[in-house]
């Protein structure tokens, strides 16, 4: 049935693969494609063998994937809209097990099982309607941290962040042969964010919906209006088999992987162009070329290209501003660009230490001129007053919706009551899960500590749909096969004190899907060097409860960083004691820099057979002797937990690191590199970094598709803030660059620069952070809003339109109020204190609540008491706020929402403002999601612009 071309790309993918396994991986996916008489089972399995990140076929069982060829092969066989698929759209996009980065599961049988009855009948179009419902049924949005759950996680959890949900739908489209995939943006242009959707293929073209937000049509979505301004899209295929057969183009290498851009499919779009040579005008082939979006106040890589024999490399990007980065040999330029006034750009690179092209000033031809030899810039700032601001101003595309369908009255009626029957069939399911963990803590508890209950009682809600893992590691029952019954419970009753431990070392969305056995694994291998542990930190001075809060969470914890949750243990320590010299073992014990030592002589990495940023498991990786920088580090920590000797990956360098005289150093560097202390100050409030800050420095490193690079990676200094008081960092040596912004409420940012050599001297180097104060001007927006359909305390039938025209002009300030909330007390305060001034700008004021009981709230009454003319009307709140909130680029998750809008200028008949064609009644001006101070006074400045 598989056409000649994909059967020999997937043997020639297979041979490839094996010379580059280890002998234990190789005979055992060698005897899986020789074990199937069928020959398409054969092709297929090569096919995954040989284009799947190399990790997974180290990590992943082979008959995870012979589930995955089998279940797609009774879909091409079965069912009539896969049997006529492409052949590249059905091995990219039905057969493929990968669609992020989750974990490799056989979940396609059990999504098969709960979705094939349900839509037998259905036609392609309707079909993928009704599985996102199902998938709405069974989980909602909620942020989380970045490891992403598989599906079966998501649905025992009954929530999920946008990947997660995303990967659901995904794997439920495919689970029943309806190609999908997920489609992403790296990083918004109009707000410090990212989003991923889903794209699925039916009636013969790629359609797109929000994962578990389910619409009656497709082609919508909340981020319809972010993606038409975003500036790069695309999807991730893990072959290059066929690429120009999938709907979109090449854009960009990421590992073993390939971006198919669509970006073309939602915004206004040019080709960007980029032209590399040398000194001598030669073409320069193999340059790295990295598009860059400002995005949570840094220069954040959407996609990197590399240049061809002529030099050139090009991609479709969005119409606004971003930074093309270019580097090779050691040499680097960059320079931000409007791609709607420029999308032709030609860079040289001279010898290195000639100098680097740049936004800033220097020289001028505006490059920086750096020491011959060097990356270092002539002299060290010595003083804050030394230090030189560039200021770049960045636009964001303008507001252009995608194309998308626009559902009737009825439909959207309909849509509304399949989606409350969803939510309420969906709070019903993640109650019986909160039900069932109580039963169970109760049981487990009966005669435990208050302290100890409690804690249980954390867990079994953590663990929703997953908690009889969770009861069985607490039982013991998981221990020996679970031979030991409730052995883990001591004569008394309580729980063995360090299974809570273990618990309490794990992140809240591990509790979704651990399994107890691998707990079991880790438990007993923490036991066995415990009191190795404690006599190594007693010898450095530690006490009893210090040491024995290191133990917990630097050798007794079974997670690294974000890499899925494995037996290591057991293997690990095989290893160490069967297949090391006795010698190599004792220096190890002695000092673990010996076990990075041997991992780097011994473990590598190949850029192209992988994915830089997918954490391996550390069994897989040391077997096949293969890690990405990230499986590295954990593999180090986890043979240094064997070893009983603590250990971790630093939150914020993420390198690893190993606790030596007291602290953590970094086992990669000397024990006391050259460094000094930076004082940050910010004179004007707290500025977060990732918020109005980042700091990297300059260094050579390989790009995340495997591209030599240079560039300033930013330290991961998450959560960290400075204010007047400044920030102390201890930074290495070298040349570093401080990057701030200002957000502006139209998406723009107004950005500041400075690049600065931080050499030795004694004290604090203080700097002072740069910020950037807009205009009233500049935080206008022109937005087309609809009409808002409300209703009156009686409950007949009220526009927002009616009621600013009792304002006299139709301009006015909409605001979606929470009482009784302490934001919203503050907006009502203002509106109260500024309601002269509102009368005076001529602006009608409406105010919308949940229900008449707001008028129980003395805030509300004494802000009405004021205002005069101000109306009340009511909203359930069940959409309206958050719609208008994204399309205006507010935040949706935060109430009160303000809004300042104006009619349209189009009116009706009898002079008062009317539906344009498209259906916008208001230009929305301004808007501000939760309470910021002086919200109604910059409202009514920019209200005397208009």
């Amino acid at each position: 049935m598989l056409g000649k071309e994909l059967q020999d790309y997937a043997r020639d993918r297979f041979e490839g693969r094996l010379a580059l396994l280890d002998d234990v991986t190789r005979a055992r996916a060698t005897a899986t494609v020789d074990a199937s008489a069928d020959e398409d089972e054969a092709c297929l399995l090569r096919y995954l063998f040989g284009t799947l990140p190399l990790s997974d076929v180290l990590d992943v069982e082979p008959g995870v994937l012979v589930s995955y060829v089998r279940h797609a092969l009774m879909l091409r066989r079965g069912l009539g809209w896969t049997r006529e698929l492409p052949e590249p759209l059905f091995v990219h996009f039905v057969l493929c097990p990968r669609v992020n980065n989750e974990p490799l599961t056989d979940c396609r049988p059990p999504l098969w099982s709960e979705l094939h009855e349900r839509v037998t009948g259905l036609n392609e179009h309707e079909a993928v309607l009704e599985i996102n419902y199902w998938c709405a049924q069974m989980a909602t949005y909620q942020a989380s941290d970045g490891r992403t759950l598989g599906p079966l996680a998501v649905l025992a959890s009954g929530d999920g962040r946008c990947g997660e949900e995303s990967t659901f739908l995904v794997s439920a489209l495919r689970s029943v042969g309806i190609p999908a995939r997920q489609i992403y943006t790296p990083w918004w242009a109009h707000c410090d964010d990212n989003h991923a959707w889903v794209e699925a293929y039916a009636d013969g073209g790629w359609h797109y919906l929000g994962a578990c937000e389910p619409e009656e049509v497709l082609d919508r979505g909340w981020f319809t209006n972010a993606a038409g301004r975003a500036l790069m899209m695309g999807s991730t295929v893990y072959s290059d088999f066929a690429l120009d057969q999938l709907g979109g183009e090449d854009a960009g290498r990421n590992g073993c992987t390939h971006l198919i851009g669509v970006t073309p499919s939602y915004a206004k779009t040019t080709r960007l162009v980029v032209r590399v040579r040398d000194e001598a005008g030669a073409p320069i082939e193999g340059a790295t070329v990295c598009l860059e979006i400002l995005n949570s106040a840094q220069w954040a890589p959407a996609t990197c290209l590399v240049t061809d024999a002529t030099g050139q490399a090009g991609v479709s990007v969005g119409l606004g501003g971003l930074r093309v980065r270019v580097s090779s040999g050691g040499r680097m330029a960059w320079r931000t660009v409007d791609t709607a006034e420029l999308s032709e750009l030609d860079f040289v690179l001279g010898e290195r230490g000639a100098g680097v092209g740049a936004d800033a000033a220097g020289g001028s031809d505006g490059s920086y001129r750096p020491e011959p030899g060097s990356w270092q810039w002539p002299c060290a700032v010595t003083s804050g007053d030394a230090l030189s601001w560039c200021d770049v101003d960045v636009r964001a595309p303008e507001d252009h919706p995608a194309p998308s369908c626009r559902p009737t009255p009825e439909q959207l009626e309909r849509g509304r009551g399949r989606k409350a029957q969803m939510d309420e069939l969906r709070r019903k399911r993640v109650a019986g899960f909160l039900a069932e963990g109580a039963r169970l803590a109760e049981d487990l508890t009966a005669r435990a500590s208050q302290e100890d209950r409690e804690l249980v009682e954390h867990f079994m809600r953590l663990a929703f749909g997953n908690t009889d893992e969770v009861a069985r590691f607490l039982a013991g029952d998981s221990a020996s096969g679970g031979a030991t019954g409730g052995g883990a419970r001591s004569a008394a009753g309580t729980l063995e004190a360090d299974r809570l431990e273990l618990l309490s070392t794990l992140s809240d969305k591990d509790f979704r899907d651990l399994r107890a056995d691998v707990l079991e694994e880790q438990l007993q291998g923490a036991r066995v060097v415990r009191e190795r542990t404690l006599a190594y930190l007693a010898a450095q001075g530690m006490g009893p409860d210090e040491a024995q809060g290191i133990y917990e969470r630097d050798v007794l914890c079974p997670r690294v960083s974000l890499e899925h949750l494995t037996p290591w243990r057991t293997p690990l320590q095989a290893w160490l004691r069967d297949e090391l010299d006795p010698s190599e073992l004792a220096s190890m014990r002695d000092d673990p820099r010996a076990v990075w030592d041997w991992l780097t002589r011994n473990v590598g990495f190949d850029e192209h057979q992988d994915l830089a940023k997918l954490a391996g498991g550390p069994v897989g990786a040391l077997r096949g002797r293969h890690a990405s920088p990230v499986t590295r580090a954990t593999l180090f920590v986890a043979l240094c937990r064997c070893l009983g000797l603590p250990a971790r990956v630093n939150p914020e360098s993420l390198a690893p690191e190993l606790f030596e005289d007291g602290r953590f150093v970094p086992v990669q560097e000397p024990p006391r590199p050259s460094s000094r202390k930076l004082r940050l100050l910010a004179s004007e409030g707290t500025k977060s970094c990732f918020v109005d800050w980042t700091l990297g420095r300059l260094q050579a490193y390989t790009e995340r598709g495997g591209q030599g690079s240079l560039g300033f990676p930013s330290l991961e200094l998450w959560g960290t803030s400075a204010d007047e008081g400044g920030l102390t960092l201890e930074l290495p040596l070298g040349t570093w660059r401080l990057v701030s912004t200002t957000r502006l409420p139209n998406g723009n940012q107004q950005a500041s620069e400075a690049i600065f050599r931080l050499g030795e001297g004694e004290g604090e180097l203080e700097l002072p952070l740069r910020t950037r104060v807009p205009k009233a001007s500049d935080m206008l927006q022109d937005i087309p809003l609809p009409e808002l359909e409300l209703h009156a305390a009686d409950g007949s039938a009220a526009r927002a339109s009616d009621a600013l025209r009792r304002g006299g002009t139709g301009r006015g300030i909409i605001a979606f109020l929470e009482e009784s909330e302490e934001p919203t007390e503050h907006l009502l305060n203002e509106l109260r204190e500024q309601a002269g001034q509102l009368h005076e700008a001529g602006l009608g004021l409406l105010l919308v609540c949940r229900s008449p009981k707001a008028y129980d709230d003395p805030t509300l009454m004494r802000a009405l008491g004021a205002l005069g003319s101000a109306l009340v009307l009511f909203d359930d709140f069940d959409g309206l706020p958050e719609r208008l909130a994204r399309r205006m680029y507010a935040n949706p998750e935060k109430l009160p929402l303000m809004l300042l809008v104006q009619p349209c200028d189009k009116a009706g008949e009898d002079g008062t403002a009317g539906a344009t064609d498209d259906g916008a009644v208001f230009r929305g001006l301004y808007a501000v999601g939760g309470y910021n101070v002086g919200s109604v006074a910059l409202a009514l400045r920019l209200a005397q612009l208009t």
